[in-house]
């Protein structure tokens, strides 16, 4: 999980950085179906609300929009479905761009 004013992923725009973000998480095929990655996400989300104020909390996370399985987890948890960030990749440059969709 990023921090506020960590360096994000690269899949990820700058001005998210004031927040937190839950990304590149995954469970293990044989582990799969045992609500693992939701109460991973419950921990994460606690963590973050001990971290600072609630008020001024804000936790993001992300997943590919076909997989279906991690977004109903993470509705588990108490995520709701704000909209998709698209990102596109310049070749050879490292050179990211970002735009959220609803």
């Amino acid at each position: 999980m990023s921090t506020p004013h960590a360096r994000l992923p690269a899949h990820l725009p700058a001005w998210l950085g004031r927040n937190y973000w839950i990304h590149s998480c995954r469970t293990n095929e044989a582990f799969r179906g045992q609500g693992l990655y939701t109460s991973a996400v419950r921990y994460l989300l606690a963590h973050a609300a001990a971290q600072s104020a609630p008020a001024s909390v804000e936790v993001f996370i992300d997943t590919t929009p076909n997989n279906e399985p991690s977004k109903r987890a993470i509705q588990r948890a108490g995520f709701e479905y704000r909209g998709t960030i698209v990102t596109y990749r310049l070749p050879k440059t490292g050179l990211s761009f970002a735009r959220w969709i609803k």
